[in-house]
């Protein structure tokens, strides 16, 4: 039937439906050679049952399955890769199926946003740049896209892979300490507060941590979050906390102070505005960055960063995606920006398949 009749619809839905037959790799390779080249064939030609330029396929149940599978389990889970990919089909949907365009944009942003992988952020980035900035997405209201566009702003300064923005703030001694005077072989960049319920318990491990890799080249610069000085510097002392940390207070934040320190080179908008640029939506907040104070690693908890310590000490496997630490019901930094909410589910009406 498939054959003799490819363009009707019953025929392409069945299409759809059929596994991608991936032939013998070829004899003289290696076992894991040939599972890299069975994987490379099948990513290749996954789309290859699938008329991406019909829009009559979205609407049937079985078009998301096959790209939700695309997106989370045939790509690597590398916003890279998944850019890459993403292009590459939406050239073979064509201009003149529009609703395919909007299924698949609104698929791949969604991934990218509520991904708890490392560094996916990029991805949602980029979709926010390329995509939705640029108006190719209106069926997204203007307040939404408004929201998207902010969100981006305040992750594209500290994506992997990007060289964190300085802060210049006071230490709990009053002397003004900046980030990028910091010379170590890694620096940590841990933004917290000291009411918040998590904080208090990652802070104490994030201090073992420190003093386990400080004679390693680990140095950890920390960043209070609020202007409860008073209460930062009992938690410090109290937890007996070694590194470096630093905290903005009402004085400095007063409009007359905060211009005499700007205008005097004490310090400037960035540092006193940093969780604008270090996308400080909960607490706490963690980078790993290298001595150039690039992003390398974000978003861990103090065992899985003593885990990649150990790897990029020792030549361990870097290959495979970390998985963000999540807290449960984490602390939102308050005064900052609401938390973020997955702004693309479910899908557009138009372009929603049939249940």
């Amino acid at each position: 039937m498939i054959s003799k009749n490819p363009n009707l619809l019953v025929s392409k839905l069945v299409k759809m439906g059929m596994d991608i037959e991936v032939p013998d790799a070829p004899s003289e390779l290696s076992d894991d050679e040939k599972k890299r080249w069975s994987y490379y064939y099948y990513r290749a030609h996954y789309w290859d049952n699938v008329d991406l330029a019909d829009p009559r396929l979205i609407r049937d149940q079985a078009y998301h399955k096959v790209l939700e599978k695309f997106i989370t389990q045939t790509l690597p889970q590398v916003p890279d890769t998944m850019i890459t990919e993403l292009e590459s089909v939406l050239d073979r949907v064509g201009n003149a199926n529009e609703d395919g365009f909007k299924y698949i944009v609104h698929q791949f942003t969604y991934n990218f946003e509520v991904a708890k992988i490392m560094c996916m952020d990029e991805g949602f980035v980029y979709m926010v740049d390329n995509y939705y900035a640029k108006g190719l997405c209106p069926w997204v209201k203007e307040e939404k896209i408004k929201d998207m566009k902010e969100a981006a702003d305040k992750k594209r300064h500290c994506l992997c892979g990007e060289i964190g923005p300085n802060i210049i703030l006071p230490d709990s001694n009053g002397v003004w300490q900046s980030m990028y005077d910091v010379k170590s072989k890694y620096t940590l960049v841990v933004i917290w507060e000291a009411t918040c319920g998590h904080c208090k318990k990652e802070l104490p491990k994030l201090n073992d941590l420190y003093k386990k890799w400080k004679d390693k080249g680990l140095e950890v610069y920390g960043v209070h979050n609020n202007l409860e000085v008073d209460k930062w510097k009992k938690f410090l002392s109290d937890n007996k906390i070694e590194f470096m940390n630093v905290s903005r207070n009402q004085f400095i934040m007063n409009q007359d102070s905060a211009t005499k320190l700007v205008y005097g080179g004490v310090t400037d908008l960035k540092s006193l505005n940093f969780h604008q640029y270090w996308d400080v939506t909960s607490t706490p907040k963690v980078y790993l960055l290298d001595k150039d104070h690039k992003v390398i690693a974000k978003s861990l908890g103090s065992e899985q960063l003593d885990q990649l310590l150990d790897k990029l000490e020792n030549g361990g496997d870097m290959t495979e995606p970390m998985r963000e630490h999540e807290y449960e019901d984490e602390d939102e930094a308050p005064g900052n920006q609401t938390k973020m909410k997955p702004r693309q589910q479910p899908a557009p009406k138009s372009a929603a398949p049939k249940k």
